[in-house]
């Protein structure tokens, strides 16, 4: 009897030591601590910031890097080069040594680019261009409004308002520029579609007012009517228009983008025969939101080309808020309190 007691008594403490020990254990055990955000570093290569279409470029950049992800940035380099292209390469090269995770680049040049920006790749940086071609297809995602189709609704829009018929001038920015070769393409397949409108000239004003002045004035001068002006920016169109006010012409109608110098002109003038598209320069937020979905291991689109978006002046007439600065945008992506802190 005692031996069976015993044994009895020893399994009884046996199980409590185990259920102790078990308690103990629970006591002791720590709760697995919150994974720290990841925090990445970042090359940004731009164009510069002395104009306002770069300008608000850089800014979402800012607001992006500094704002909407900053707790998961460790540090933003930037690189402007002042539309050199030889120092957009030495840019990029520094900040290859700065141990970045991942580059953007605002390519100068469609095509200067292409070495260094596979020798980024060839290091394991993720690459991402935005605005322009650069040249080789050794990158993680491109992201651009779609030019051509640009073009197309600058033409048709203006041909439409013409009724398809009469004398138009297209303006474009740069000769030679693969982004004016891509709107002009644009311009041309649509215009194909209206064999009563005659191109009285394509020419170049390099996204100033007074050389678009003078190319308007230029064709005043042959005597010969102007019933639709084609013209790929705010800047270039402004200057247009003073041309036909100057003249006493009756303004026609008109293509722009969404710069708002142009668009507080339209309103000061009370004209309303106008359409603007975006810029795209909006879209370096949305550059901004590609890299970092490829950062923290998303898939995305490689080629990722935006329709334009298009505004009509009539719709616009009673919704341009004339206090806004000429260097802000119609389609940018700032948040409203952000404004005056990044458009002077």
């Amino acid at each position: 009897m005692r031996k069976k007691g015993f044994v009895r008594g020893a399994i009884v403490l046996l199980a409590l030591a185990v259920i102790l020990g078990l308690a103990l254990g629970g006591c002791s055990k720590k709760e697995p601590e919150a994974a720290e955000t990841k925090k990445y570093t970042i090359g940004v290569s731009i164009q510069g910031s002395n104009n306002d279409w770069a300008a608000s470029c850089y800014a979402h950049f800012k607001y992006a890097f500094g704002t909407k992800y900053a707790d998961q940035i460790a540090n933003v380099y930037y690189g402007e080069c002042g539309y050199d292209d030889k120092k957009q390469i030495a840019d990029i090269e520094d900040l290859l040594t700065k141990n970045i995770d991942l580059l953007i680049v605002q390519p100068v040049s469609e095509t200067s680019t292409a070495g260094v920006i596979e020798k980024a790749k060839a290091a394991g940086v993720k690459v991402v261009i935005f605005g322009g071609l650069c040249g080789t297809d050794q990158y993680d995602a491109y992201v651009d409004r779609d030019h051509i189709k640009t073009g197309y609704a600058f033409a048709d829009w203006v041909a439409t308002k013409m009724g398809g018929k009469g004398n138009v001038i297209v303006i474009m920015g740069y000769p030679g520029s693969g982004y004016s070769n891509n709107v002009l393409k644009g311009v041309q397949e649509a215009l194909a579609n209206y064999p009563d409108i005659k191109v009285l000239g394509t020419e170049y004003a390099m996204y100033t007012p007074a050389e678009a002045k003078k190319i308007v004035e230029s064709y005043f001068a042959k005597r010969v009517p102007v019933d639709g002006l084609i013209v790929d920016g705010g800047l270039m169109n402004f200057g247009a228009l003073d041309a036909f006010i100057d003249a006493k012409r009756p303004l026609p109608p008109s293509s722009a983008d969404d710069w708002f110098g142009f668009l507080k002109k339209t309103v000061a003038i009370d004209y309303t025969n106008y359409m603007v598209i975006n810029s795209g320069q909006e879209l370096s937020l949305d550059t901004a939101d590609v890299a970092m979905k490829l950062l923290n291991g998303e898939s995305v689109v490689k080629d990722d080309l935006r329709a334009p978006t298009i505004w009509e002046g009539t719709d616009l007439a009673t919704k341009i808020n004339t206090a806004l600065p000429d260097s802000y945008w119609l389609a940018s992506q700032i948040p409203e309190d952000r404004i005056s802190e990044f458009y002077k």
